[in-house]
């Protein structure tokens, strides 16, 4: 359960994929998976695997009718060339998005990583700013005798230009 948790945070969705044992290039895979004695024998439950959301793409969804019970539902998948019933590819979405939006999440919602880029952006933004503010807060004060300037304008910029370039150790990367 920990990875279809994982899966749901990182994209958005998570799928599991119930294997009874079939070839994967049967075509009974694209049919429903129906839980009576006569389709499901005891122990042909192979495995419960989940599947990466990069390889599983909604094959056929109605977009029509909202009436319709496959109304922006697939009802078959496709993971990498097989075609699967959704009934045995499960899927498990925590924060769905509205139904015109779901092809744009490959019919999963909103990632947990998505919902952080804002706050992280923000924490970055901060501890930039809160560098710079320290830095601004470290620079040696150039003291000079003003008087000299009237006299010889070109040394004074160019004391300063010299001040500028080497005043941190950042500064001296530029040669």
């Amino acid at each position: 359960m920990g990875a279809m948790v994982e899966q749901d945070g990182y994209y958005g969705i998570g799928l599991l994929y119930i294997d009874t044992g079939l070839d994967l290039k049967s075509d009974t895979l694209s049919s429903p998976l129906l839980l009576k004695p006569e389709t499901v024998q005891k122990g042909s439950l192979k495995a419960l695997r989940v599947v990466d959301p990069n390889w599983a793409t909604p094959n056929q969804y109605g977009t029509t009718t909202p009436l319709a019970p496959d109304f922006y539902k697939p009802s078959t998948w496709w993971v990498q060339g097989t075609n699967l019933h959704s009934s045995r590819l499960l899927r498990f979405v925590s924060r769905d998005v509205p139904d015109i939006i779901k092809p744009c999440y490959n019919f999963g919602g909103v990632a947990l990583t998505q919902l952080a880029k804002p706050y992280v952006d923000n924490w970055l933004r901060t501890r930039q700013s809160v560098s710079d503010l320290v830095n601004a807060f470290s620079i040696v004060a150039l003291s000079t005798d003003m008087s000299t300037f009237a006299q010889d304008p070109e040394g004074l910029i160019g004391r300063v230009e010299a001040f500028n370039k080497f005043r941190s150790i950042n500064s001296c990367q530029h040669f």
